[in-house]
């Protein structure tokens, strides 16, 4: 039988310190990321299949890797910031809300031109799966949807602050899980 103490004590809200949580999400990803590594094989059977794989950036530039989930007005955003030898130097995420898988996207583009502007980063390559984002940005439309009016143009001002920055559609084929991990993790 359980005692009133013990189930009081189950009850009871814990308190969560998001730093350490960050710094401990960060440590599992850098150990999934590890653990994870293709063998040769697989990498061997990847490239046979044609499937895309992670290409790092010219020397110089940041290559950035973004994500949201999206799930009845909640949003998780994530990115990943690596250089040109592949190495993470940024993890970041955050949850929030917003009205469409578009719009949650598109705070996970300005999240990650926000953090490289905060890192001093001017140039860099944002990678993303949206497509109907990266076109809109790319050929200078309008977004689709007309509650992200806001976020988009902030996104479009932040890209103006970069002394030099791409927008691709994610290619990164070779390990899919880490993104949406972090991500769905923001939106908990």
């Amino acid at each position: 039988m359980i005692s009133f103490t013990s189930l009081l004590a189950f009850l009871t809200p814990c308190t969560i310190d998001p730093i350490q949580l960050r710094k401990d999400c960060y440590s599992a990803y850098l150990e999934m990321s590890l653990i994870r590594q293709p063998a040769e094989p697989l990498g061997t059977l990847m490239e046979q299949l044609n499937v895309p794989q992670w290409s790092p950036p010219e020397t110089g530039f940041v290559k950035v890797s973004t994500d949201a989930s999206f799930a009845a007005s909640k949003c998780g955003l994530a990115g990943i910031f690596r250089d040109d030898a592949g190495s993470v130097l940024l993890l970041t995420f955050k949850s929030g809300s917003a009205n469409s898988p578009f719009e949650a996207e598109c705070m996970a583009i300005w999240l990650a031109l926000t953090c490289a502007l905060e890192e001093g980063w001017s140039i860099l390559i944002v990678e993303s799966d949206a497509t109907i984002l990266v076109n809109s940005l790319q050929n200078g439309k309008y977004p689709p949807e007309w509650k992200s009016f806001v976020i988009f143009f902030n996104v479009v001002n932040l890209c103006n602050l970069f002394d030099s920055i791409s927008l691709f559609l994610s290619q990164d084929k070779l390990m899919p899980w880490q993104i949406p991990w972090l991500s769905g993790l923001a939106l908990i």
